[in-house]
């Protein structure tokens, strides 16, 4: 019974017995108007009306319970004693019929019927059983109100602790937004942002799928030769280096190279494969149902210090994974975390919390997420670096810079996707059978991208006849530079 229905139901019981006491002992009189200036069979049967409104509310109060929970003790007895007070309004009604029966009879000498048949042990059993029921009620209300009393500081103790839950999730939340602040620097997305998107469909084969046997149906056969479809020679090589990239997201371990001329199109290429859905619903498959975090490094020899450094990749990387993964802050950046909780801190200035987060500390908490323990709903994770060339080091460091995101890859739940340019530091240190030579591959989207570009252009029909030798020349001498191809059929348009 809810608490609401339980003050119903006690006060219906309090206004039964009260009326039923003061009609038994004849402490007020039968009717409440009037001094005999009507027929008392009418005042007989008002009084037997309110009878009956008082009983009726015991059994409508009394019906509400509280769903899907039993009664306690005290809710179940006091059911109980509105079911006794109940039959206890029909006995009264019944004595109330037989004195409305004393035919012309006056006021006065109703008033003498009913004193006499107060005398009765009719009416002393039921002025008896009033009394028992007004100490019944008053025992089981002040109980359950104790009761009550009890669940509401057992409410108010629940409250007081979401509340403490609450707040140190807010607290939380504070101290991972100021970790993320100093990990994070200005210029981080600035190089993906600067890398244009691959135009007019170029390189979407690489997450394209199978469509019929041994790739028949890949390409797209168009009148226009901007549609056509590669080489045999060209498509297999295509098909194969595809099949490569796509069986390593689904399943493969370890790093995956992708190695290619200046210019030919790597930082596009990755740009498009860890940014694209395809990619995400493939690795979720290698994922194995644990949490999906892919994140993206570009070095950049053009860009700022951080964008050139072993530093900048550390802090990208933490950054992107931590926002996807807050939960592993405090484990990551431990010291970092436990200094941030103390009152003080909450005073301190962001050139005062630098000192946490000098190169050393960032270093040592991105060891700490390479070297995570494999735990049951730990993530997996993904991530892409493009240039590693562009790592402004010595060729010794460019060795070293491999070999560490060798090992980093070694790990279950970590793989590597990255690009870079042929060089000995990179070919002799990452496996053979994962890797891609991107400038062998570009024929057929150089040829696509110039014939998009010359069949868009206004003057078109002047070089209708022409234009496919232009394009054939042009791949040619590209020698697998894409950069080169767009430069050159740019000034030719």
């Amino acid at each position: 019974m809810d608490p609401l229905s339980a003050v119903g139901l006690a006060s219906a019981i309090l206004n039964f017995l009260d009326f039923s006491w003061s009609l038994v002992t004849s402490a007020k009189e039968l009717h409440r108007s009037g001094r005999g200036t009507t027929r008392e069979n009418a005042r007989i049967g008002s009084i037997v009306g309110d009878l009956q409104d008082y009983s009726l509310e015991l059994s409508v109060t009394g019906e509400s319970q509280t769903r899907n929970r039993l009664p306690s003790k005290h809710e179940k007895a006091l059911r109980d004693l509105a079911q006794s007070c109940a039959a206890l309004s029909a006995e009264l009604e019944d004595i109330l019929g037989r004195l409305r029966g004393v035919k012309n009879s006056k006021w006065q000498s109703l008033r003498t019927t009913w004193a006499s048949m107060r005398k009765k042990s009719e009416i002393a059993s039921i002025e008896a059983r009033l009394g028992q029921y007004r100490a019944q009620m008053n025992t089981r209300l002040l109980a359950m109100l104790r009761g009550r009393q009890s669940a509401l500081f057992e409410a108010l103790d629940d409250i007081k602790q979401r509340l403490e839950s609450l707040g140190q999730v807010v607290c939380s939340t504070q101290r991972q937004a100021r970790i993320l602040q100093h990990v994070y620097f200005d210029d981080m997305f600035a190089r993906e942002d600067a890398i244009e998107d691959a135009a007019g469909g170029t390189f979407g084969w690489m997450l394209e799928g199978d469509r019929g046997v041994e790739g028949e149906g890949l390409w797209e056969d168009n009148t226009s030769p901007a549609r056509a479809r590669p080489p045999d020679f060209m498509s297999d090589a295509m098909d194969a280096s595809r099949r490569l990239l796509q069986t390593w997201l689904r399943e493969g371990h370890g790093v995956f190279h992708i190695s290619g001329k200046a210019g030919s199109g790597k930082s596009t290429l990755m740009k498009l494969v860890s940014n694209d859905q395809r990619t995400a619903n493939m690795l979720q498959q290698w994922s194995g149902g644990r949490a999906l975090v892919t994140a993206s490094f570009y070095f950049w020899n053009s860009g700022s210090e951080l964008q050139t450094s072993l530093r900048g990749l550390y802090r990208a990387i933490l950054f992107l994974v931590l926002r996807q993964c807050p939960d592993l802050i405090p484990q990551v950046f431990h010291d970092q975390w436990e200094n941030l909780s103390e009152p003080s801190a909450t005073s301190q200035s962001q050139s005062l919390e630098a000192v946490l987060f000098r190169p050393q500390h960032v270093k040592a908490a991105f060891d700490v997420l390479m070297e995570l323990p494999v735990q049951s709903g730990s993530p997996a994770f993904c991530f892409f670096i493009d240039g590693l060339d562009e790592y402004e080091a010595h060729a010794f460091d460019h060795k070293r810079l491999a070999v560490q995101l060798r090992n980093w890859a070694k790990a279950s739940y970590i793989k590597l996707c990255v690009s870079s340019r042929p060089h000995a530091e990179f070919t002799d240190t990452f496996p053979p059978a994962q890797r891609i030579r991107l400038h062998e591959l570009t024929a057929y989207d150089m040829h696509r991208f110039s014939c998009d570009l010359f069949e868009s252009d206004d003057s078109f029909p002047r070089v209708r006849d022409l234009y496919l030798e232009l394009v054939r020349d042009m791949v040619e001498m590209a020698e697998g530079v894409f950069l080169w191809a767009r430069i050159v059929c740019k000034s030719v348009v």
